[in-house]
């Protein structure tokens, strides 16, 4: 008789982290109400240019000006699928929290991260110039 035990460590997946870890802006947070017979998409902006850093130590940090900027931490549920989470409970933005799933969309330099289960309730997010 054989016996044999297999221990799986977790690990980055690099393609997947490489997807994030660039500059971007905010386009939109998109929310998106479908309780009636019409599909009602809401897009609101909260300044000029918002910055997405996400970094490799999984921490996020948004910037809407040289004074204002929020830390959130995040990680990866599955693989295309994030949670991010606040680290200052008295200041964040409750469209950045929760577990997304990221929509590739490289074809035109952007990303949108869609809240788990809400279709088209979530963050677009393009490459920055910078």
């Amino acid at each position: 008789m054989f016996c044999s035990t297999i221990s799986f460590a977790q690990k980055k997946d690099n393609t997947n982290i490489s997807i994030l870890l660039k500059q971007w802006e905010l386009v939109d947070f998109e929310t998106v109400d479908s309780s009636s017979d019409k599909m009602i998409v809401t897009l609101t902006k909260y300044a000029d240019k918002v910055r997405f850093n996400f970094s490799e130590d999984y921490y996020l940090q948004v910037v809407y000006s040289e004074t204002k900027k929020e830390i959130y931490k995040w990680k990866f549920k599955r693989k295309f699928t994030i949670e991010i989470t606040p680290l200052d409970i008295n200041s964040f933005n409750k469209d950045i929290v929760g577990e997304f799933v990221i929509r590739d969309l490289s074809n035109i330099s952007s990303i949108f991260l869609e809240h788990k289960g809400q279709p088209h309730n979530g963050i677009m997010l393009k490459l920055s110039e910078n």
